[in-house]
């Protein structure tokens, strides 16, 4: 124990040291923009704030006089020049290579795997309404995974209730609901075909960060080591059977083999129509296919466990009058207008669900930057301030540096939203701009043309969901479990351990078919 306790001594003295001497360098050195971090007082004195604290204060003093600042190395970019970093091309700032630098994952995915968004904007995007069915089958059954077997728990008050740890539940349905999205049917009852895709989905963030901290020769010799690298192994075998047999009889474009749209067809089809993959070997146009379709479940696991868990949090930290009856009693009407079948097209009447999702992502994101880009030409990048925005300077940029958005500082902005730490679950309900759409002032999904493609599946799978759990469930307030800020970091996580506590709903009513 001693040992342990010196080590961890040692590694903070040296993280706060590291940053320390990076600011100083940064703004002394360089002349850099103001760095984001706590002082070595602060850390001393027991008086040092979490990264989001840190973000709303530099956004506060720095942004909003339109100068930029930095943080975890990365230029944070003022509101003056979003519209300018909007219109640059990808040839010379690109989210790619940022987010390969910010994730090492080409040791566990391949070179190619960063390449589907054109996939997901247009085939996989056409084919949402059909897959509402089989999602909402997944989502059934893995809502039933909610109740724990065993009698339920007696509260104070003689109330039965069944505990809930929202966040490892989520993440188990989703893994399921995504491999159903990516794989088909049969590989949902295959544990060790979800049980390895949600182990991935977890750990790939961790992994990756301890990549990217070594120097750079070593990543091949380590990367294997991981546990990561075992479990891609392991889905590439389980999957091999399958993909030879689309490679040996591709599927016209727009038919699956099982009647049910899946990814993985239009994976097969989509590899093979990539620059150098028609006459490759097997081997190649295997990795090409499983390094995509892992790219996509890294991408859509842990973003919607997470958007999900902050939901299901929201709701059961206010009474249920206030937001889950509502949400219901309009669900169903508009379910019944569309004779009981849920489409994208009726989902998208839904403006209390819609503008509930939107604040609790207003709130409780995904991460506090976001929507990152890397400068790729060599003379780095001049971004001009906008119309309006008096005595604004332009913003240089040196070549390879890394831009955000500060995402938490814009959503905590008093000038845009009134009573801004104030949870307002119908905030958004009179908005008649589409509930996915990023903007200045909505940055839960991205911002521009790099904003995430696949929203709109997300979405949807969000909102079967929550409409399927409140059909089914009734749910005790609680105060809502606090999100874990995770010290130095710029992000904040959902509780994880803490319970919640539902049971089946008892009023006797028609249940949504979700």
């Amino acid at each position: 124990m001693p040992s342990l306790l010196i080590y961890a001594a040692t590694a903070l003295v040296t993280y706060i040291g590291y940053v320390q001497l990076h600011a100083l360098f940064q703004t002394v050195v360089r002349k850099g923009p103001p760095v984001a971090a706590n002082s070595w007082w602060a850390y001393l004195s027991g008086k040092s704030v979490s990264g989001s604290v840190l973000l709303e204060e530099f956004y506060e003093k720095y942004s909003k006089n339109n100068e930029p600042f930095m943080a975890g190395g990365h230029y944070v970019l003022p509101p003056s020049v979003f519209a300018a970093i909007r219109k640059v091309p990808d040839s010379i700032a690109n989210s790619t290579p940022a987010n390969e630098d910010g994730l090492v994952l080409e040791p566990f995915l391949g070179h190619d795997n960063t390449d589907i968004i054109h996939l997901v904007r247009t085939t996989l995007t056409r084919s949402v309404d059909a897959m509402i069915a089989p999602l909402q089958d997944e989502i059934h059954t893995s809502l039933s995974a909610f109740l724990p077997p065993g009698p339920p728990t007696l509260l104070p008050g003689d109330e039965e209730w069944y505990p809930l740890t929202v966040h490892p539940s989520t993440l188990t349905a989703i893994g399921r609901i995504t491999t159903r999205i990516l794989v088909g049917s049969k590989y949902t009852t295959l544990p060790a075909w979800t049980d390895t895709l949600a182990g991935f989905a977890n750990g790939i963030i961790i992994q990756s960060i301890l990549l990217k901290n070594l120097w750079r020769p070593l990543v091949p010799w380590i990367a294997p080591l991981f546990n990561t690298t075992r479990r891609v192994a392991k889905l590439r075998a389980l999957i091999l059977p399958d993909v030879r047999e689309l490679l040996a009889n591709p599927p016209t474009p727009g038919t699956y083999p099982d009647g049910e749209p899946t990814v993985l067809p239009m994976m097969v089809n989509y590899v093979l129509s990539r620059p150098g993959y028609a006459e490759a070997k097997e081997s190649e146009v295997l990795t090409g296919v499983i390094g995509r379709l892992l790219d996509f479940s890294f991408a859509a696991v842990d973003t919607t466990t997470i958007t999900l868990t902050h939901c299901i949090h929201d709701l059961v930290s206010h009474p249920p009058s206030l937001y889950a009856s509502p949400i219901l009693e309009q669900a169903r009407a508009v379910l019944a207008a569309n004779d009981g079948v849920w489409t994208t097209q009726a989902l998208s009447a839904l403006p209390l669900l819609d503008s509930f999702i939107k604040e609790s992502q207003r709130l409780h994101p995904i991460g506090q930057l976001l929507s990152q880009r890397k400068v790729l030409d060599p003379k780095g990048l001049m971004l001009m301030p906008s119309e309006g925005f008096e005595g604004a300077k332009p913003v240089y940029l040196p070549y390879g540096a890394v831009t955000q958005m500060p995402l938490v500082g814009v959503h905590m902005d008093g000038g845009f939203y009134e009573d801004a730490r104030e949870f307002r679950g119908f905030r958004f309900a009179e908005d008649k701009v589409a509930r996915s759409q990023p903007s200045d002032r909505f940055m839960s999904f991205g911002h521009g043309k790099h904003a995430c493609p696949g929203r709109h599946l997300a979405l949807v799978v969000v909102k079967l969901f929550l409409l399927e759990f409140l059909e089914r469930f009734e749910f005790k307030e609680v105060e809502r479990p606090k999100d874990w800020q995770l010290g130095f970091m710029f992000n904040a996580v959902p509780d994880m351990k803490t319970n919640v506590w539902i049971r089946p709903r008892r009023e006797e009513e028609v249940e949504v078919e979700a």
